[in-house]
């Protein structure tokens, strides 16, 4: 797992994102986020592998992307329960 990666995991687990999350559904969900961000928000990722910074844009977009994220990944994980 890269830099950039481990960083975007961190800020989740900082931000609250995984509150809600079961630790032994942390892995999937890490992974699934990182492929959302990916596919959804590439170029903040661009940005912040270039800046090397959460930035006040970064955090915004970021924010947008794993609220919305989380969200869908309970939803999800409620209806195959």
């Amino acid at each position: 797992m890269g830099i950039i990666d481990q960083s975007l995991m961190f800020y989740a687990f900082t931000h609250g994102f995984l509150e809600e999350v079961a630790e032994e559904d942390i892995p999937e969900f890490i992974k699934d986020m990182l492929e959302q961000l990916r596919n959804e928000a590439p170029q903040t990722l661009d940005e912040l592998h270039t800046k090397r910074d959460f930035t006040k844009d970064i955090e915004t977009q970021l924010n947008q992307v794993l609220t919305q994220f989380a969200s869908e990944w309970a939803e999800k994980r409620t209806q195959t329960a």
